[in-house]
């Protein structure tokens, strides 16, 4: 959170927040996203939200940003703060869309690989591991909130143990979140049912 006026020479200075995904404007009971496919950066200013859309650093790659550029950009208006409007779930939607594939099956089924409760979290990643032995769950806490999560698997599945980010198995599985932590679990145990 920032403010969006320029009252102190310490706010002029801040001309532009780092941040990929989306940028909000909210006041009680509604507001304003700019999601984006992966910008650098953002900035408010009184009631104006901008987008930079190109950068020309001169370090680490003078020619970044050189040439033609294809930018996807959305303005969302939402009820609620940020994340009772599901602002989150937008961006995710726009840079990471679902991809459908065709199946041979006797009748439409719906299937669910993992349900969430207890707090908001964010899916970080649902893959299969790199040793190729079962899946990798890993969740975050985007909204600065604690607590417990319940994660509700298919029949069969369990989170097996808890990871690291390289995919180090570090204990039993952890359901309590801190604000912004991320968690990784291996999901295996699959048997016919």
């Amino acid at each position: 959170r920032r403010p969006t006026h320029r009252n102190t020479t310490w706010e002029a200075a801040r001309f532009e927040v780092a941040g990929h995904r989306f940028a909000d404007l909210s006041e009680p009971g509604f507001g304003a996203a700019l999601l984006n496919d992966g910008r650098y950066g953002h900035h408010a200013i009184d009631n104006e939200l901008g987008l930079s859309l190109l950068r020309s650093p001169i370090y680490p790659d003078p020619l970044a940003d050189e040439g033609s550029q294809v930018i996807t950009y959305s303005l969302y208006p939402h009820l609620g703060g940020w994340h009772e409007g599901g602002v989150l779930a937008e961006a995710e939607d726009l840079n990471a869309p679902l991809l459908a594939t065709r199946c041979a099956a006797p009748e439409p089924r719906t299937w669910k690989a993992v349900e969430l409760g207890g707090l908001g979290l964010g899916l970080g990643a649902l893959k299969a591991a790199e040793d190729g032995e079962g899946l990798v769950l890993r969740l975050y806490e985007p909204q600065g909130a604690r607590g417990a999560a319940t994660v509700t698997l298919p029949s069969g599945w369990r989170l097996a143990s808890e990871l690291n980010l390289l995919e180090d198995a570090l204990g039993e599985p952890d359901l309590q979140f801190s604000p912004f932590q991320v968690h990784t679990w291996l999901v295996g145990g699959h048997q016919a049912s």
